[in-house]
């Protein structure tokens, strides 16, 4: 069985459809980006503790495997528009701790992960 890490939700904005796609490559853009260590990002967007510009950075990040022409002003509209959606790409990517081989890691939307530990 293999082990993945991919998670993906729909947005839209004003009328606008988006994909968010949070995979090994959208940390790599993030990375390229910023300088930064893309799993800190990870961890710092579940502790909530993510810098404004890391979040739109990454939010962009996301969107660009299915909207490659978008910008960060339209990553920044989309969370001002909805500021959980990069935190719904990421769980529906990371599935929670307990889920184990032969359930179903389609990061179910709208289910939150519990705390995990350190």
């Amino acid at each position: 069985m293999s082990n993945r890490f991919l998670g993906e939700v729909d947005v839209t904005v004003d009328g606008k459809a988006y994909k968010l796609r949070f995979d090994f490559n959208a940390m790599c853009e993030f990375e390229d980006h910023s300088g930064k260590d893309a799993m800190q990002a990870f961890e710092a967007v579940e502790a909530g503790k993510i810098g404004i510009r890391d979040l739109r950075l990454l939010t962009l990040a996301c969107m660009l495997r299915h909207h490659p022409e978008a910008t960060l002003q339209e990553a920044g509209d989309l969370i001002s528009h909805d500021l959980s959606a990069v935190m719904k790409v990421m769980r529906a990517a990371a599935p929670a701790a307990g889920d184990g081989p032969g359930t179903d890691q389609g990061g179910a939307e709208g289910n939150a992960a519990p705390g995990t530990a350190a």
